[in-house]
């Protein structure tokens, strides 16, 4: 995976005085065995040159590496939970009947 270099403007909280720019890229993950790279993201800032990751980052890289675990156990991921409960116009409380 290539790395993915996006310009954002919001002031870094460290420095006071940058900018950030959200970087995302690959990492080799490995769970049971198997081996993938999976998305993660993190900011740097372009003044004192920090790398942080805010709640947003953190929410994005784990539900990233949650997904990853989930395909290797066979299981649905949120996404695709979310996709079926928007296609069978059910809500989550009606499914706990079945």
């Amino acid at each position: 995976m290539a790395e993915i270099i996006i310009p954002i403007d919001t002031a870094c909280p460290i420095c006071g005085e940058g900018t950030l720019i959200l970087h995302i890229e690959g990492d080799t993950m490995e769970y049971k065995g198997i081996t993938r790279t999976i998305p993660s993201q993190y900011k740097v800032c372009t003044a004192c040159g920090s790398e942080q990751a805010d709640i947003d980052d953190l929410r994005v890289n784990k539900r990233a590496m949650q997904a990853f675990k989930k395909k290797v156990d066979e299981l649905l991921t949120g996404q695709e939970v979310k996709t079926l409960r928007e296609n069978s116009h059910k809500k989550p409380s009606d499914e706990s009947l079945l």
